[in-house]
This record gives C-alpha cells, structure tokens and sequence, in this order.
C-alpha cells in the first residue's frame, strides 16, 4: 500500500513528517546549529530554558540557515498540503536546553478568549497555514494529540486546560498526548490548531527551524501576523540573497494588502469549509 500523501496525513492525524535534509548538507546545518547554540548558552548548562532566536536580522552564525526558508524540497511538500503558491509567514530558531516546557495549548493565543470559537476546530474547516519544524538533531520537544485539529476538545482536556481557551499551566499530563519523534534532518508539517506544547523531556540541547507558511491567494490567518519581519532594518534587508529577499519583499506585499491582524479573527475571512 502507498504512503498517505502529505495532505492526507494533515487532514487525517493534524500533522506528517518527510526528510529534507541528508547527508553533507545535514552535516553542514548541524555545524552551524551548534554554533547558534553555544551563542545562545554561552557557559554550559546555564542559560535560559528556550529563546527564541531572530531568524532575519541576525549576522552570522544565523545566515548558514537562510535558505531553508526558500529550499524547494520544504517547500514542495508545503506546496502539496496547502494547494497554492506560498507566501512566507515568517520564522525563528528555538534554541532550548535541558527541561524546558510549555503549557498545552492551540496556536489561538493572539485571538481574544471570548472570540475563539471551537467550530474551527473541525474536519469541515481548511486554515490557510502550515508550521514547520525542522530538525537539526535528534529531536521529541514537539508533542500533539493526533486528530484534536478537527474536533473541539473533548471533557478530559477541558480539565486540563482548566477553563482557558489559550493554555495549560506547564507540566501537566494531557490524554491521548505523544511526542513527535524526528530524526536529524526531517521535519513535522504541522496544523497548529491541534493540541501541541513544547516539551524537551530528553533533556538535549535543541535547535530548529520553527516557520509559517500561507497560500498566497487566500486571506491570512492570525498567524500570519506573529511574524518580526516588519521591524528589520531596510539596509540589512538589501544584503539577502535575491531568493530570500524574494520572499521577505512578498511578505510585506501580503501585509499590505492584509493590514488588521483582527480581520482574521472572522472565521469567514480566515477559513473556508470543505
């Protein structure tokens, strides 16, 4: 039998998982994951348990990533799942270390509680978004409960979100919860309505590509609007490659043409049924 395609695994378990790096290049990127590391915990074991790291707008050694933003094996498989020409959402590098963890939660967090409705929680409801998270090394911090994208949450997890439509207190056990396990160089495309924390319980330095991605000739989501590349500096926007610039310059044209993050709060501008 032939593997789901990457669409029908979103729409089926919330997320899918494909290798796109290997080999030399894996080596290289893992090079310079280290070296983002070292930066970010200078003296070993200190530090903070997760930063969040400026993909753009960052000198070296942060530049050894930028074409993962616009590398077409990623954005093929991105391409597969939404269905359309991309727009860039943004991205950031998390760089954590040992116990560091997250409350549960659905990415709704820059909606207002009383404005999120469970009825996007659905089978019947397509957001025009995709994350991503590539990993550098080993990794599990990512964990999700398969299948809670398309339904609203269930008695069980309305106890452990305690009253909240935004997020758990961290540490606290959610059902039918598994971490995502990823091998270096593979990455887990993800819907990020589904039930997901950041929880890195194998206690190993962590680095990943964490970005965005929208079709193009669809309104954006809220998510859209999380992104900082807005406030980088015009004379270091002029030094990107032509493709990453490509896409940086598509993603203020898509912010123009979409200026208020709370016009996306309107399931009828966000969404569109099956």
């Amino acid at each position: 039998m032939s593997k789901p395609s990457p669409k029908q695994e979103v729409e089926a378990q919330g997320y899918t998982i494909r290798q796109v790096l290997e080999g030399e290049e894996l080596s290289r990127i893992q090079a310079v994951a280290q070296a983002v590391y070292r930066e970010a915990h200078p003296t070993p074991g200190e530090g903070p348990q997760q930063m969040s790291r400026p993909f753009i707008g960052a000198e070296s050694p942060v530049r050894g990533f930028y074409y993962l933003a616009h590398d077409r094996p990623l954005l093929g498989v991105i391409e597969q799942i939404l269905g359309g020409e991309l727009v860039w959402e943004g991205a950031a590098l998390p760089v954590s270390g040992p116990n560091y963890t997250q409350g549960w939660h659905r990415d709704v967090l820059q909606v207002p509680e009383a404005q999120v409705d469970e009825g996007w929680f659905s089978a019947d409801v397509f957001f025009n978004n995709i994350q991503i998270n590539m990993a550098f090394f080993d990794d599990s911090a990512l964990w999700a409960v398969p299948g809670s994208h398309a339904r609203p949450n269930t008695p069980e997890e309305q106890v452990v979100f305690a009253g909240t439509k935004h997020m758990s207190a961290a540490g606290v056990d959610m059902p039918g919860a598994v971490p995502i396990r990823l091998k270096a160089g593979q990455c887990v495309f993800y819907n990020n309505n589904i039930i997901h924390r950041g929880h890195n319980g194998e206690h190993h330095p962590r680095v990943t590509y964490h970005g965005g991605y929208a079709r193009k000739d669809l309104p954006p989501t809220w998510h859209f609007y999380v992104s900082r590349l807005s406030g980088v500096d015009a004379a270091f926007i002029r030094t990107l490659d032509p493709p990453l610039r490509k896409l940086y310059d598509e993603h203020m044209a898509h912010r123009e043409k979409y200026p208020d993050p709370k016009a996306s709060y309107d399931i009828p501008d966000v969404v569109r049924l099956r």
